[in-house]
């Protein structure tokens, strides 16, 4: 299996969320839906933590492919540097932030490790290679991939996450 059918290979555990993308938004707030793809995010991530066994919650690494939101979040900042004669605003440099992404999610009371991804057309394959290689050194027992989507129809951007373990995987704990 690829890495990239991994995550398709666990539909049947697939959190998805959906949000507006802040791209297709003519609200000159726009920036503001970047929220809202956080707080999808996190409740993607939380659904599949809460797919773990027990307490193993509390120690899984998050791994996140954000190349689509990334894209999208540079695109802004460009457009907004042009429209502010080359000065924009604090929150337009902040939005580049991704780590941005997983805030919400630390504020639900996960407090692991996370590795946000964001690789031209390959983060997908990335993180979960990323994810596999952590399980299979015996660095992580648990860990969720979770991808952001963006450019899906409507102007969404949705977030899908899937729990990868050691004992899925063959790996004993």
């Amino acid at each position: 299996m690829t890495a990239s059918s991994a995550l398709d290979a666990s539909r049947g555990r697939q959190i998805r969320v959906t949000a507006a993308d802040p791209a297709h938004s003519d609200d000159p707030r726009r920036l503001i839906l970047r929220d809202h793809v956080g707080a999808a995010v996190s409740r993607a991530v939380v659904g599949a933590l809460d797919q773990l066994p027990g307490d193993a919650r509390a120690g899984a690494v998050v791994v996140l492919a954000a190349h689509d939101y990334c894209v999208t979040m540079i695109r802004e900042f460009v457009a907004a540097w042009h429209r502010a004669d080359g000065k924009p605003r604090a929150m337009h440099s902040m939005a580049l932030e991704s780590s941005r992404l997983l805030q919400p999610l630390g504020e639900s009371g996960w407090l692991g490790r996370a590795t946000v991804i964001v690789s031209p057309d390959r983060a997908r394959e990335q993180a979960v290679r990323w994810a596999t290689a952590l399980i299979a050194t015996g660095r992580a027992a648990h860990v969720v991939v979770c991808e952001l989507r963006g450019g899906e129809p409507g102007g969404l951007v949705t977030a899908i996450a899937v729990p990868l373990s050691a004992v899925e995987s063959g790996r004993a704990t």
